[in-house]
Formats: C-alpha cells, sequence, structure tokens
C-alpha cells in the first residue's frame, strides 16, 4: 500500500537524463540477451519487433499482453529504492512488467501496467525495489509488435503499506476525517474463497479477478460514513468494487461477521467512474437511497449511519486491475466530523539511548504501517520499523511513521557510554601494622574487584604486610562496555623496634635510690622524648627519687618517616630511706662509732657485711643487722680508706647489694 503525501520526505534530486536512440528493429531479446539500462534511462524509437517472442507467461495475475514479441531490459540494483517507469507512443494493448529476476522461473512480481485497448502511454511510478539484485523490465504487446519510447529514472519511494489483501490485515481508517487517503492495492492477492455466493457476496456476481485491500474502523461517535473511491492516476482505467460489514461490539468479530453474513452495503457497478458511499451522487446529483448494487449501478450506494464504539469492515476490489500502480484514492470529505475519530496507533520510536562503543543497536519505530528512516547512514535498512543502527560517533536518526491518515517525523539520538574514571585511592605510607581501609570510586555505577585477592565491593580492608605493597581494583560498569583499572600503593613500614622500659637496677626504688631507665631496644636512627617522670630528651634518663609512691613513665619513638611509638611504664618508690656513710670515727665519742646502713623505713633485713682493706684482706665479716666497730682481728684498724660490700633483703625479697668506700678516722 502506499500513502502517497511526501510532504514530509526528502525532496528529488534527479540528474540529467541520458538519451540513446535505439533502430526501430532489434535483435533477439531475452533473460541472455537484454539491453542493460544504467539509472537515468532513456531510449527514443525502441521497438519489439523482431525481438523475439521469449515471454509467454509470469508470475504476474494476468499477463494478457505477454502474446506477441517482447523486449527485455536488466537493471542491477542495490536494493531499497524506487523507479519511475513511462512507456509512450505506444500501440494500443502494450504492457510493462518488472520483475526481480528472470520472468521465467522468478517468483517475484513488483509490478505490470498497461496490456488495455485505448492506451497508448503506460507508467510505473515508484515501484519500490526491496532487494539487491538483478530486476528485469519486459515491453509486450497482446496483438503485435509495437515501438515504443522508454524512459526510466530513481525517484524517491513512496510510503509503501504492508498487504492487507486478507481479512485480518484490514487498515485502520480511524483518524482519517474529511482527508484524502491514497492506498495501494496489492495486485492479484486475496483469500479465493472468502467471498461465497449466497453467503456474503452482497451484489457481487460471477467471477473475477482478486486485488482485495481490507479496512476496519471504529466509530468515535454516531453520524454519517461515507467516501469516494478512484484512481490515483486519472489514466488509470479501474473498476472498483467495494462490500460493508458491521456493526459488531469487537475488533476480533469483524472477520468472522464478513465470512458468515452478507455485507451491509455492497456495490459491484460496472465501468470507470468513482465508486462510494454519498447521500448524493457526484456525478449525476440524484440523491442515493440504494444499499446494494450489482453491475448495472451507477457505482454510489447510500451512506452507513454508524453507532458509536462499534466496528465496521470494508473490502475493496480493484476488478479489472486496471491500477497502473496499484494506488486508490479515498476521500472521506463525505463522512461527519469525528465519526472516524481518532488514528488508532499512536507512532513512537525507541528513545534516545546510549550503547558500548563498537556496539550496534537495533531501533524500533511502530504505531504505522509504513516506515521510512531519513538517516540512511548507519542503518541497515531504510524501510523497515527495525533496522539495525551500527554508528560509529553519536547520531540522530530519523524515521517517518506513516499511517493511512497520518505522518509523523520522529528522531532517536545513538550515543556511546564514556569510559569512566576510577580510582583506587591515594598511595600512602602506613606505619607500623596498622589496618587500612582502602576505598575506591568510580563516576558511574558498576562493580568493583580488589586484586589479587578477588575480593568484591568498593572498600577493602587487606591485610597488612610490611613493605611496598600494590593493589588493583578492577571496575566493571553496569553497562558492560568498560573494565577499567587503577592501583594503588601502600608501604606499610613496620613497628619501631622498641616493646618495653629496663628500669635499673630495679622497678622497685626506695628514697635516693639512682635509678636509670631506658629502653629495652636502642637504635641511634631513632629520637626519644620523655614526657614522664622527666621531660627529655636521651636514650635513657637517671633519677634519684627523693619521695615514695607510684610513678608513670611515658617514653615517645620517633623514626625518620615520623612514625611515632608511644611506651608506657610504672615504677614504685617505697617509703624506705636506705643511706650508706662514706666516712665513721670509732674513737669512743659516742659519735659514729660503727659502720653500716642507716635504714628508715620497714621491711629491709641487712643480710651480710664484708670490709677489705686496701691489699685485699678481709677485715671484717658479719651477718645480720652488725655493723663495723673499725677492729681488725680485735686491734683497732688503722685510719684508711676500706673497701665494703653489704647484702640488704628488700621488702619484695630481692636482695640488694651495695659496694663501696668508706674512710675509718680515728
Amino acid at each position: 500500500m502506499q500513502f502517497m503525501n511526501m510532504s514530509n520526505l526528502l525532496p528529488l534530486v534527479f540528474p540529467i537524463a541520458f538519451f540513446v536512440a535505439m533502430p526501430a528493429y532489434g535483435q533477439d531479446s531475452d533473460c541472455n540477451n537484454p539491453t542493460p539500462i544504467v539509472l537515468p534511462y532513456s531510449v527514443l524509437n525502441a521497438s519489439t519487433c523482431n525481438a523475439g517472442n521469449n515471454l509467454t507467461d509470469s508470475p504476474c495475475s494476468n499477463g494478457l499482453f505477454l502474446a506477441t514479441e517482447d523486449r527485455f531490459y536488466s537493471y542491477h540494483s542495490e536494493g531499497e529504492e524506487c523507479l519511475s517507469i513511462a512507456l509512450s507512443n505506444v500501440t494500443e494493448g502494450t504492457g510493462l512488467g518488472i520483475y526481480y529476476g528472470c520472468p521465467d522461473t522468478a517468483s517475484t512480481c513488483l509490478a505490470q501496467a498497461g496490456g488495455v485497448p485505448g492506451i497508448t502511454d503506460v507508467s510505473l511510478n515508484a515501484v519500490f525495489l526491496p532487494w539487491a539484485g538483478t530486476y528485469y523490465l519486459v515491453v509486450d504487446n497482446a496483438v503485435a509488435c509495437t515501438g515504443f519510447d522508454f524512459e526510466v529514472e530513481k525517484v524517491e519511494c513512496p510510503v509503501v503499506f504492508p498487504p492487507s489483501a486478507n481479512c485480518g490485515q484490514a487498515i485502520s481508517m480511524n483518524g482519517c476525517n474529511e482527508l484524502i487517503s491514497d492506498v495501494h492495492i496489492a495486485a492479484g492477492e486475496g483469500d479465493p474463497g472468502f467471498i461465497q455466493p449466497g453467503i456474503n457476496d452482497g451484489c457481487w456476481d460471477g467471477a473475477y479477478p482478486l486485488n482485495y485491500t481490507w479496512f476496519s474502523f471504529r466509530a468515535a461517535s454516531a453520524g454519517q460514513f461515507a467516501f469516494t473511491l478512484f484512481a490515483q492516476n486519472a489514466m488509470d482505467a479501474t473498476d472498483l468494487d467495494f462490500q460493508i460489514w458491521g456493526p459488531v461490539s469487537t475488533e476480533d468479530s469483524l472477520c468472522l461477521l464478513a465470512a458468515s453474513a452478507q455485507p451491509i452495503r455492497s456495490s459491484f457497478a460496472a465501468g470507470e467512474e468513482p465508486t462510494g458511499l454519498a447521500a448524493s451522487h457526484p456525478v449525476l446529483n440524484i440523491p442515493v437511497t440504494d444499499f446494494c448494487e450489482d453491475a448495472s449501478g451507477d457505482d454510489f450506494v447510500a451512506p452507513l449511519n454508524v453507532l458509536p464504539g462499534e466496528w465496521y469492515l470494508v473490502l475493496v476490489n480493484d476488478w479489472g486491475g486496471g491500477l497502473s500502480n496499484g494506488t486508490v484514492s479515498i476521500d472521506f470529505s463525505g463522512s461527519d466530523t469525528g465519526v472516524l475519530g481518532e488514528p488508532s496507533m499512536v507512532p513512537f520510536v525507541t528513545p534516545d539511548t546510549l550503547i558500548c562503543p563498537g556496539d550496534s543497536i537495533r531501533l524500533a519505530a511502530g504505531g504505522g504501517l509504513f516506515y521510512q528512516w531519513i538517516s540512511e547512514d548507519a542503518l541497515s535498512c531504510i524501510y523497515c520499523s527495525n533496522p539495525v543502527a551500527n554508528p560509529d560517533s553519536a547520531q540522530t536518526f530519523s524515521v517517518v511513521i506513516s499511517s493511512l491518515c497520518r505522518t509523523d517525523t520522529l528522531s532517536t539520538t545513538v550515543g556511546f557510554h564514556t569510559e569512566p574514571i576510577v580510582a583506587a585511592g591515594p598511595d600512602s605510607t602506613v606505619c607500623g601494622l596498622e589496618a587500612v581501609q582502602l576505598t575506591a570510586s568510580a563516576n558511574d555505577q558498576g562493580t568493583y574487584t580488589w586484586l589479587p585477592d578477588s575480593i568484591i565491593g568498593a572498600s577493602y580492608q587487606p591485610s597488612p604486610m610490611v613493605g611496598t605493597n600494590s593493589f588493583i581494583v578492577v571496575f566493571q560498569d553496569a553497562d558492560g562496555c568498560f573494565e577499567v583499572r587503577d592501583t594503588v600503593t601502600i608501604e606499610w613500614l613496620g613497628e619501631l623496634p622498641v616493646s618495653g622500659l629496663v628500669f635499673e637496677p630495679d622497678d622497685s626504688v626506695f628514697i635516693g635510690n639512682n635509678l636509670i631507665i631506658r629502653p629495652d631496644s636502642l637504635d641511634p636512627s631513632l629520637d626519644y622524648y620523655w614526657e614522664e617522670p622527666i621531660v627529655a630528651n636521651s636514650d635513657s634518663i637517671q633519677l634519684i627519687p627523693d619521695a615514695a609512691g607510684n610513678f608513670e613513665v611515658l617514653l615517645t619513638v620517633t623514626d625518620s618517616n615520623g612514625c611515632s611509638k608511644v611506651v608506657e611504664a610504672g615504677f614504685v618508690v617505697l617509703p624506705i630511706r636506705i643511706d650508706i656513710p662514706n666516712v665513721f670515727t670509732p674513737n669512743s665519742d659516742e659519735y659514729n662509732q660503727v659502720f653500716g646502713p642507716v635504714i628508715s623505713g620497714e621491711g629491709v633485713e641487712t643480710l651480710s657485711l664484708k670490709i677489705w682493706n686496701r691489699w685485699g684482706e678481709l677485715v671484717h665479716s658479719s651477718t645480720g643487722a652488725n655493723g663495723w666497730d673499725g677492729r681488725a682481728n680485735g686491734e683497732p684498724a688503722a685510719s684508711d680508706v676500706y673497701i665494703y660490700r653489704m647484702e640488704l633483703r628488700l621488702p619484695s625479697g630481692k636482695i640488694m647489694v651495695k659496694t663501696g668506700e668508706v674512710t675509718l678516722l680515728r
């Protein structure tokens, strides 16, 4: 079918035609010896005479003109294009046919025209060549050979509706209020057993060729339904007939009704005049009151008063096959406004979308009967509803969507997903073996996988490992277009080599006792900062407590990377004071008569005391709390410097050894 309103299609541009003059009589012509043509093509004074009668039958339903000599032409097409073909100055009865492949074996008859007495000009307008391949154009005459002028040119394709030769393929008339529509009637198609005499034939009588086109509509409002049918090409010798069935409440019931009931309107009138439904005959200007007319009728029957919401079915037949292009015009101006309502289909096209680079996408258009894509580049087909688009950059595709009485141009843009930006996070250096939470991000939706552990998720906490470690995040976008990677490096420096503090001589000391505190491991590359009990920058501190109590030690160790570790410990200063004099005077004056430890507080026990002279001779040895009274072997020892060693048991049970020098004076 064809909708001939071309206002929304691209303008036509024709190159200058190339004219060829042929002799009046030519050589034998057939599929093996055709005349090849290149468009645009034009030839004057051609002839079928002496071309041979090589074609007597064809896949077309009516090939009566194929009776004498015929002239073959061949044209190689890339497919999806339309040709306009014109014969002029021919003998009456001359016909023209176009076939896909050699007509002897071809199963496809694209179009035929002519073969009618009284016609000396034959044309086929906008014949659609759907496939790539070789097409054959054949000129013949039913009675004798003929001369002719022949022109072929490429034209913009009209709207070609899908076949509606069977009842189930009926085209909707809704939306055709007061409009004229041009519809292509497919030649030689239809169910030969559908119309049965005495059952659903109305006023149709006798055998006739099948060139059916079915229509349907749902009445949007009550009122008069009328139309006029006529050939779109005024030169066509047509005989159009029609039947109308209804009303029914559902669309699915239409074909059942038409197969089993007589039509409510029927016209089988002979002749080439327009036909249809009208209150007043447009030619005779008389009232029309009949509902059914046979071959003797005047081509018009009374209009139909339709019921709102009900469905109706219309069958049109080109009885003689005289439509050269199969195109009939329907004038709905006789129908009351609003009877045919709005179009039953709403045009649509695939919404704007994004695809992966290098991918293709199948576009979808709907809501019409014919589709023509204006953006031809990167499409698998032009005259289809669902071409595959394979653009190499963002592109907008436009489609003309046509129904019987409506044409819309819609567009859709196909763009590309862009590669996402993925970040695994900043590289970092970590002191010690602290846990690190890695968090990846992307400017798109998708999934994250961390390597080498194959952990899925945007966040990841790897196990700390001393040294430099690299972790890779793999991002897969939600559309499956990209797999993007990013790497983050974490360097764990490990723990500083300090775990505790060492107290010398002990962590339990007494008042006045000398105490040295240092870390358990010393490294000259480290900085040591003491905060408690004193502030100092050194690898150790020395204390002489002057009060009893519990004391905290706080040391911060820092390396060259700025990593630090705080070490804490505590020590106890006992409420004890042990003083050891460095001189005594055993001269019987009651002062400083005995050398030994002077102990304040409880819990300290003197275990032993030994004294040596400067020559290393032991001059005194005692146990318990007894001191040295300055005698050696029962005699007063001489004034001198002596060496001592004493052992004391502390309250903790630990043994403390004190050594030193003491001076004896007399």
